[in-house]
Order: structure tokens, then C-alpha cells, then sequence
């Protein structure tokens, strides 16, 4: 489910994205920005917000599966962290 916020959000940031991606200077760089997570600071949610369309490619699933992992690090260190 999304929200209204998130799609708020989706239509600023991907126009700016899009243009990043797309900017000559950066064409032959070796990252290409697929997605970025953003925080609704008045209601303490997150969200990640994609800049592709999920075109079912073994590719783009094993790129989520990092970005995925990569979050799930961040959250266990937060909470080991916190118990410390």
C-alpha cells in the first residue's frame, strides 16, 4: 500500500533522479541510482521509493535483494546498538 505522501514524494524526487541518471556527466559512471528511501518526518514512517518498473529481469530482483540485505544490516546494527 502506498500512500499519499509516498507518491508525493515519488513525483519530486523522480524528476531530479531522472536527471541525475540522465546527466552527461555522469553517464559513464558505474552507478546508475534505481531507488532512494525516505522518511516521513511527521509520521515517523519510511518508505523505499523505486525510480524503475519492476520488469520481472533476474537483474533488477538480485539488485533488490542487495538493497534489501543492505537495509536489514542497517536495522540489526541499529537494534544491537541500542542494547549495548
Amino acid at each position: 500500500m502506498k500512500y499519499e505522501w509516498e507518491t508525493d514524494a515519488l513525483d519530486l524526487l523522480h524528476d531530479l533522479i531522472h536527471k541525475i541518471n540522465h546527466d552527461k556527466k555522469y553517464i559513464n559512471s558505474e552507478f546508475y541510482i534505481v531507488g532512494i528511501a525516505v522518511e516521513n518526518e511527521s509520521t515517523g514512517e519510511g518508505a523505499y521509493l523505486s525510480m524503475l518498473e519492476n520488469d520481472s529481469s533476474v537483474i533488477l530482483s538480485d539488485i533488490m535483494r542487495d538493497v534489501a540485505s543492505d537495509a536489514e544490516n542497517f536495522y540489526q546494527t541499529t537494534i544491537l546498538n541500542r542494547r549495548t
